[in-house]
């Protein structure tokens, strides 16, 4: 018999060439008025570098600032980058699934110590002819820029805030996905507050609008829930509706003087309000300025409900 051997015909892989890449870090558009916490303050950084396989190549943590970061990858290979910023430990995992899953959380409301939790995503990206990606770092909270305007006030009628508050206030926030709060475990028992000497620009506007004042929370998108609301006196709940708990909003405390009512001593009015982004809605989106200005009009005590609380006015 013959026998043939069929060998196979040698082919030579391809040769993968390593490069430098440089992740580019920066911050998203920030106003330039001055606020606390600073807003565009990195302290720490968490890469995470992923292959077209979702395999993990890299990770790099720094415990520092920085802009940019050197690390060495395959030469026309589109990876997916992810970066956390501020987090203030190294963030053990090893997949996208657990990436994406991933929560940070707050030790208490303004812990901004390290800057404000910001996170940045690219996929699927090949480095640029100068070996650059750039990856913009995004705010996981929302900044809400308070402002009083008693122009619509009667003549005589005094209102000085005393101090600010988020109610509902999130404990936590995922930090790739939209984030929202589920439970009442999940809130701060006192939200992200100013007073005192923080709140002194909002008693100082002349008699115009004042000046702003900022209040900081994570992320909470709790949806439309009220379909029927069509301007602010309808953004209510019933109090045997569980959802309001969960939807954040504002307390504004207030000493009141006029002709015929003063506040109790040691007492406030009250002025409540849900966030959102329309009458119907109550999203309180992360990386997203709220201008919200707070306008009492006639003799501030029009209403007597949640949202304003007169219980503690008495007569002259």
């Amino acid at each position: 018999m013959l026998l043939l051997l069929v060998l196979p015909a040698c082919v030579e892989a391809p040769i993968m060439q390593e490069e430098l890449v440089t992740v580019h870090l920066h911050t998203a558009t920030a106003p330039t008025r001055s606020a606390n916490p600073p807003e565009n303050a990195v302290d720490d950084v968490n890469l995470f570098v992923f292959g077209p396989e979702g395999h993990l190549e890299r990770h790099v943590w720094l415990n520092r600032s920085a802009e940019d970061i050197n690390i060495t990858l395959l030469k026309d290979v589109p990876y997916t980058y992810y970066v956390c910023a501020n987090l203030g430990y190294r963030l053990e995992v090893s997949t996208v699934r657990e990436l994406e899953g991933s929560r940070y959380f707050l030790t208490y409301p303004d812990e901004f110590s390290r800057g404000i939790p910001m996170t940045a995503v690219l996929r699927d990206a090949v480095a640029g002819e100068d070996g650059g990606v750039d990856l913009e770092l995004k705010r996981c909270m929302a900044r809400l820029e308070l402002m009083m305007d008693r122009t619509a006030l009667y003549s005589g009628v005094e209102i000085n805030v005393e101090s600010i508050e988020v109610g509902a206030c999130p404990r936590s926030v995922a930090l790739f996905s939209e984030s929202r709060v589920r439970s009442r475990e999940d809130l701060f028992a006192k939200g992200y507050m100013k007073d005192g000497l923080q709140v002194r620009s909002l008693n100082t506007a002349g008699g115009a609008v004042s000046e702003p004042v900022y209040l900081y929370m994570l992320e909470n998108c709790q949806g439309t829930l009220l379909e029927d609301a069509s301007g602010p006196e309808d953004k209510v709940f019933g109090s045997l509706d569980p959802r309001g708990e969960l939807c954040s909003w504002i307390e504004i405390r207030a000493s009141y003087k006029s002709s015929r009512y003063h506040t109790k001593p040691g007492e406030y009015l009250i002025y409540r309000f849900y966030l959102g982004e329309s009458p119907c809605n109550f999203d309180v989106r992360r990386n997203v300025t709220y201008p919200i200005v707070v306008r009492p009009e006639g003799s501030g005590l029009n209403e007597n409900s949640w949202r304003v609380d007169r219980s503690a006015i008495e007569a002259n």
